[in-house]
């Protein structure tokens, strides 16, 4: 289920088959993180790092997400 909502984010996220909405991915890749899963969890990371799908930048929020992927090897979010 995590990884078809991380799918499904990033379809919304760049238009693709669907109309573009950062508010819908937003959801669906915190849906995703909240399911555990990693690749989900280091998107938002960076999305909070650089104020992307129209997040206000919060480098203690993408910390919070990094270290969670991190916790799981997820090798980018470690550096």
């Amino acid at each position: 289920l995590a990884i078809c909502e991380e799918e499904l984010a990033k379809c919304f996220e760049n238009g693709i088959g669907i109309e573009h909405s950062n508010q819908k991915a937003l959801h669906y890749y915190e849906n995703s993180a909240n399911h555990g899963y990693r690749l989900a969890q280091e998107h938002l990371g960076n999305a909070y790092l650089k104020g992307k799908l129209g997040l206000i930048k919060s480098p203690e929020k993408a910390i919070e997400y990094y270290q969670k992927a991190a916790d799981q090897e997820d090798v980018n979010s470690m550096m």
